[in-house]
C-alpha cells in the first residue's frame, strides 16, 4: 500500500519526466517493432512465394549455342542433383522502351508458367485466378512497375534481333526468382500465340541460337549443402555454369530481392539502439537530479523506515511503468507503420508481405529495454545510500566546498555570458547528460552529411567503384565491333575524349564459383582499386573483398578461371570494390578475356568527355548513324544519378536522422531544463530581486545550454571525423562498397553541429518561459 501510494504521488508530481520517457520509449519501440515486423513478414512471404513458383537451388540461363545433351546428361546423373526442369525462353536485344523510361537489362520472354500470382488493382492482394493472355498482352513482374514507372494498360516495346514488338501491360505478377527491383534480369510472360510468332521470326534470322535460351532449374537431392556450395560443386563436376550466360542460386535470389529493404531496416535498428542509449542517459540524469532536489524528503522517508531498496524500487517502478505504457502504444503504432512501409517496400521486393507482428523479436526488444533500464536505475539510485536523515534537515548541503579551476569570476562586461558560464562550470556534472546526448546527435548527423556529400560527388562515387560515362554506346549486334573507330570520330566532333571505357560484362567461373566479370580494353581506367595493382597483364585479375573472403584468396594467389570455351590460370594482382552483384565481382583486361574466349570484344563503348554540354546531341547522332547495331545514351550525373535508388535511400535516411535528432533534442532539453529550472528557482528569485528582468534571465538560461551543446558538438565532431567512415563502411559493404570515400568539407561538420545547437538553444529558450512565473515574495516566504 505504501509503495503504491508513493508511486502514484511520484507520477503525479513528476509527470513531465514520466511523459518524456514514455514518448521516447514509444518512438524507439515503434521503430524497432516496425523494422522487425517488416523483416519477418517479407521473409516469410518470400519463402512461400519461392516454394509456389518452384525456384531451383540453382537457376541457370544457357544459350542454345552452348547447350548440349552431354552437359544435361552429366547434370541428371550427378549424385547431388535430384532433378532438373528445363524451359524455353527468348532473350530480347537492346533497351526495353516504356512510355517514360528505358531499361537496358536483358528480359527473357516466355509463356506463362505455374506459380505466378496476379496482383489486384490495389496491390494489396491477389486475384483469384490468372487470366490467359491474348494477342499482344504481357504480364510483368511487380519489380518493374516502379523501376520503369509503368502501369496497367501502358505499352512496352521489346526488340528481338532487329524487329520491335509492342505489348500492352495486362497486369503485374509476383515472380519470386528475378522479380525484385534489385535484380537486373527479368522474366516477362507473353501469350502462346505471340511467343510462337517471335520464335518463328528468330528462327528465320542468322545466329538464332544466340537468342534462344534454356532456363534450367536444378534441384538438390537433400539439403546438406547451401545453394552456393551445391552450385559450385555441380559446376566443378559438369561445367554447366561455365557455359551459361548467368546463374542465380535460391539464396542469391532471396538476398538480392530483400537486400535494399534489409539494409534500411538494419540501419534503422542501429539508430533506434543509439536513441535508446540517449533515453538511458536521460533516465540516469533525471534520477540523480531528483535525488539532489528531493534530499530532504528522501531523508524523511529513510527516517520513517523506508530502506534504500524500497525507495529505489519505487523509482524503478515509475520508470518501468512509463516504459511499459510507451511500449504498448509503440507496438500499436508499429502496426500502422508496418502496413504503410511494407506497401512502399513491396515495389522493391515485388513480394506481397504477410500481415503479422514479430512477437518474438518485440519480446526481446522489450526485455532488453526493461533490463538495461533497470540496470541504469540500479546504479543511479546507489546515491540513496549517502542520504543522511540528519543532513536532510540542512537541505543536504555539503560540508566543504572546493572551488573548481574552471570557474571564472563574474564580469560586468558580457554579464549574461559570464553568469551562464558560471552556472555551468559550478555544477558541470549536472549537464554531462546533455553533453553526451549532443555529441551522439552531432556524430550521427555528421555521418549522414558525409554520406550525402559523397554520393553527391562524381569523383567520390567513381573512386568507390561506380563507373560513369558521359556518352555510351551499347553494341547489340556483332557488326558493331567493326565501327568502333567511326563512333569515336563522331564523338570527337563535339568534344575531346578524356577517357575511354570499353568493356564487357559477363559471368565466368572462378575456382568453380560463378562470378560477374568486368573486362576492360583500357585497364588504366578501371575504377575502385583499393589494394595492389590494376590487371595490366593478360594473366592478372583483381577481385572484391567479398570474393577474397568467400574463396579465401589473397593478392599473389594463382586461380583457375573458366569461360564458355577455355580454362586458364590467372594471378590475383589486387583488390577493388564494385556495386555489381552487391560487391561479388572480378575484373580483368580484354586480353585476359580473349584467353577465355577468343571472340570476346567490348560490348559497351563509353566516353568521358572534356566538354559535357552536348552529350544528348552526341547520343542522338550515334543512334541515327549506328542504331542498326546498337544504342547510344547519355548520362548527366547531377540529373540522372540523383534519381538512383541508393541516392534516394541516403536522402531518406538523412531526413530521418535529422527529424529524430530534433525530436530527441526537444525531449532531452525539456526534461533536463525543467529540472535545472526547478533546482535554481531560488537563484532566479534572487536575480529578480537584484533587478534582472525575466527576458535577461531567460537569455542567461539559454546561453548556458548553448555552451553545453557546443561542448557536446565539438566532441561529436571529433568522433565523426575519426569514426564516421568506419561506420559507413559497415553499412555500404552490403552494397559492395567496402572502402567508403568521403568528401568532407568544413560545412559537413558545421551544418550538423549548427543544427543540434540551434535546436537545443531554441528549445531551452522555450522551456525558460517558466521564469516569468517566478514570484519573489513567494520565494521569500519559502525561505
Amino acid at each position: 500500500m505504501e509503495i503504491r501510494t508513493l508511486l502514484k504521488a511520484n507520477i503525479r508530481h513528476k509527470k513531465g519526466a514520466f511523459i518524456s520517457v514514455m514518448i521516447l520509449t514509444l518512438i524507439i519501440v515503434a521503430t524497432a517493432a516496425t523494422a522487425l515486423g517488416i523483416r519477418k513478414n517479407f521473409s516469410s512471404a518470400l519463402e512461400q512465394a519461392q516454394e509456389e513458383i518452384g525456384i531451383g537451388d540453382c537457376n541457370v540461363e544457357i544459350s542454345e549455342k552452348y547447350y548440349n545433351e552431354e552437359i544435361l546428361e552429366k547434370l541428371r546423373n550427378h549424385p547431388l542433383v535430384d532433378r532438373a526442369e528445363i524451359n524455353d525462353v527468348i532473350v530480347n536485344v537492346g533497351q526495353t522502351v516504356y512510355p517514360d523510361s528505358k531499361d537496358g537489362n536483358s528480359y527473357f520472354a516466355r509463356e506463362v508458367c505455374d506459380g505466378l500470382k496476379l496482383y489486384n488493382k490495389d496491390f494489396d492482394g491477389f486475384e483469384s485466378e490468372l487470366p490467359a493472355l491474348e494477342g499482344n498482352e504481357i504480364y510483368l513482374p511487380l519489380g518493374l512497375r516502379d523501376k520503369a514507372n509503368c502501369r496497367v494498360g501502358d505499352t512496352v516495346k521489346l526488340t528481338f534481333i532487329t524487329k520491335e514488338y509492342e505489348f500492352k501491360i495486362k497486369g503485374f505478377v509476383q515472380e519470386a526468382i528475378f522479380g525484385g527491383q534489385m535484380i537486373g534480369w527479368k522474366q516477362v510472360f507473353i501469350s502462346n500465340q505471340l511467343y510462337n510468332e517471335i520464335r518463328d521470326y528468330v528462327n528465320s534470322c542468322e545466329n538464332s541460337e544466340n537468342y534462344f535460351y534454356k532456363f534450367i532449374k536444378i534441384y538438390q537431392a537433400g539439403d546438406e549443402l547451401s545453394s552456393a556450395k551445391f552450385q559450385r560443386q555441380v559446376n566443378l563436376d559438369t561445367g554447366i555454369i561455365n557455359i551459361s550466360a548467368g546463374s542465380l542460386t535460391k539464396e542469391q535470389s532471396a538476398n538480392y530481392t530483400s537486400l535494399f529493404v534489409f539494409i534500411v531496416l538494419d540501419t534503422v535498428m542501429g539508430f533506434a539502439a543509439v536513441l535508446f542509449v540517449i533515453v538511458l542517459v536521460i533516465i540516469a540524469h533525471s534520477i540523480r537530479t531528483e535525488i539532489d532536489m528531493e534530499y530532504e524528503n528522501l531523508g524523511i522517508l529513510k527516517a520513517q523506515g523506508f530502506t534504500n531498496r524500497k525507495i529505489g524500487s519505487i523509482i524503478l517502478l515509475r520508470y518501468a511503468l512509463a516504459e511499459l505504457l510507451g511500449m504498448v502504444f509503440g507496438v500499436a503504432v508499429s502496426v500502422i507503420l508496418e502496413r504503410t512501409l511494407s506497401h512502399i517496400f513491396m515495389g522493391i521486393t515485388a513480394i506481397l508481405p504477410d500481415k503479422g507482428i514479430a512477437f518474438s523479436g518485440i519480446a526481446l526488444v522489450i526485455l532488453a529495454v526493461l533490463a538495461l533500464s533497470a540496470l541504469v536505475v540500479f546504479f543511479s539510485t546507489r546515491k540513496l545510500a549517502h542520504i543522511s536523515p540528519v543532513r536532510a534537515i540542512s537541505g543536504g548541503r555539503d560540508e566543504i566546498y572546493f572551488s573548481s579551476r574552471l570557474r571564472l569570476p563574474i564580469a560586468k562586461r558580457g554579464l549574461n555570458i559570464s553568469i551562464a558560464y558560471r552556472a555551468f562550470s559550478s555544477s558541470m556534472w549536472k549537464y554531462a547528460g546533455i553533453v553526451f546526448i549532443s555529441a551522439l546527435l552531432v556524430f550521427f548527423t555528421i555521418t549522414v552529411n558525409v554520406i550525402g556529400d559523397a554520393v553527391g560527388s562524381r569523383s567520390a562515387v567513381e573512386a568507390m567503384g561506380v563507373q560513369f560515362t558521359d556518352v555510351s554506346f551499347r553494341i547489340t549486334d556483332t557488326e558493331g565491333k567493326n565501327h568502333i573507330e567511326e563512333i569515336e570520330e563522331t564523338v570527337e566532333k563535339y568534344s575531346r575524349i578524356d577517357k575511354k571505357i570499353y568493356s564487357i560484362l559477363q559471368y565466368i567461373s572462378l575456382e568453380g564459383e560463378h562470378i560477374i566479370s568486368e573486362m576492360y580494353v583500357y585497364p588504366e581506367n578501371i575504377p575502385g582499386l583499393t589494394k595492389g595493382k590494376l590487371p595490366t597483364y593478360s594473366n592478372e585479375i583483381i577481385i572484391t573483398k567479398m570474393v577474397a573472403d568467400t574463396l579465401e584468396l589473397k593478392i599473389g594467389d594463382e586461380v583457375r578461371v573458366s569461360g564458355r570455351t577455355n580454362e586458364e590460370k590467372f594471378i590475383v594482382s589486387g583488390l577493388f570494390q564494385s556495386t555489381n552483384d552487391a560487391g561479388y565481382a572480378i575484373v580483368m583486361n580484354m586480353e585476359g578475356a580473349k584467353r577465355l574466349n577468343p571472340e570476346a570484344y567490348p560490348t559497351t563503348i563509353g566516353f568521358i568527355l572534356e566538354d559535357k554540354a552536348r552529350i544528348k546531341e552526341i547520343a542522338a547522332e550515334l543512334n541515327e548513324k549506328y542504331g542498326s547495331f546498337g544504342e547510344a545514351s547519355s548520362f548527366d550525373f547531377d540529373e540522372d544519378f540523383g534519381s538512383d535508388l541508393i541516392v534516394q535511400a541516403c536522402s531518406a535516411f538523412k531526413l530521418m536522422i535529422y527529424v529524430f535528432s530534433g525530436i530527441f533534442a526537444l525531449v532531452a532539453i525539456i526534461t533536463v531544463c525543467s529540472k535545472a529550472f526547478l533546482m535554481e528557482r531560488t537563484d532566479m528569485g534572487i536575480y529578480k530581486a537584484l533587478g534582472f528582468t525575466a527576458g535577461r534571465l531567460r537569455a542567461q538560461f539559454t546561453i548556458r545550454f548553448f555552451i553545453i551543446t557546443v561542448i557536446g558538438s565539438i566532441i561529436g565532431a571529433v568522433a565523426g571525423h575519426f569514426l564516421s567512415n568506419q561506420l559507413i563502411d559497415v553499412i555500404f559493404s552490403m552494397f559492395g562498397i567496402t572502402h567508403f570515400i568521403s568528401r568532407n568539407t568544413p560545412m559537413t561538420y558545421f551544418t550538423a553541429a549548427a543544427f543540434v545547437c540551434l535546436c537545443t538553444t531554441i528549445f531551452a529558450f522555450i522551456v525558460s518561459r517558466k521564469i516569468k512565473r517566478v514570484d519573489v515574495r513567494e520565494l521569500i516566504a519559502e525561505q
